[in-house]
């Protein structure tokens, strides 16, 4: 009779313990939905943040690596490409830069951002929208070192830098303080003319490409170089998708290449 009683007492004690058990369940269930919900809510209060905002917001690697982690919607409306096409290939961006500066990139690419082309993108699309809203003139150039890779190739990555850096100093003279310039690759440089005409921004691409070709480099001792650039312009037109007005300067670009260097071609 006392041990009957003893394994009341302990499966009393096993009820007691099991129904403590379910309700710290229950509680952790409770606890968990209400954490789902958090999440759930937090998430459609960023995707709503995402969706709305005008620039592309996106994540890269810390090693500096090509490719992004993630990337906005908004960059299909901006670029013309989904984000899954940047994140899905690493070489996405590399693919897209014209095969004379790949290997200037690959080499230089611990220093150059992978990532420098939506920076550049952000502002186009600002300025697109405004041209398309108020029927403002817009022009934008492209500037392409002449041989740069020959003379990295000569005179090494430092000179090669010195070059860059004094590039970008000699626009920063030559242009308004509306203007807008940006590195857009290894030896590339884009430059946005708010509410100026190709007439007008061919004017300031012809006063970058003489102030540069004034630049002495002395790579060596012996040695004074002059660099030359080569410049393409085009003014925006109405409802021209942006890639395509990218494309349509960086061809005018390459054509002066094609026909001798150191020249402005504008459409």
């Amino acid at each position: 009779m006392k041990d009957q009683s003893k394994t009341k007492q302990v499966l009393i004690q096993e009820l007691v313990s099991l129904r403590h058990r379910i309700s710290e369940l229950e509680r952790s269930e409770s606890e968990r939905k209400r954490v789902d919900k958090q999440i759930l809510a937090a998430h459609e209060r960023l995707q709503y943040l995402l969706s709305s905002t005008a620039v592309v917001i996106y994540a890269a690697k810390p090693s500096g690596e090509y490719g992004a982690t993630f990337i906005s919607e908004n960059v299909a409306r901006m670029v013309g490409y989904n984000p899954e096409e940047f994140i899905r290939d690493s070489n996405f961006w590399f693919d897209h830069i014209h095969p004379e500066d790949q290997p200037i990139i690959s080499e230089e690419a611990p220093k150059i951002a992978a990532l420098q082309f939506p920076h550049f993108y952000v502002q186009l699309k600002i300025e697109w929208d405004r041209s398309n809203r108020y029927e403002q003139p817009l022009t934008l150039l492209l500037l392409d070192l002449d041989n740069f890779k020959t003379f990295n190739d000569t005179y090494g990555h430092v000179e090669g830098d010195q070059v860059l850096r004094r590039l970008g100093q000699v626009v920063k003279r030559c242009l308004r303080e509306t203007d807008l310039a940006y590195r857009y690759g290894g030896e590339e440089f884009t430059i946005l003319l708010p509410m100026t005409t190709s007439a007008d921004g061919a004017v300031t691409a012809e006063r970058i490409r003489t102030e540069f070709k004034k630049e002495h480099f002395f790579p060596a001792s012996d040695q004074d170089v002059h660099v030359t650039v080569s410049i393409g312009i085009a003014q925006y037109k109405p409802q021209e998708e942006m890639k395509v007005f990218v494309h349509r300067v960086d061809q005018l670009m390459y054509q002066g290449k094609k026909n001798g260097k150191d020249r402005v071609c504008a459409e």
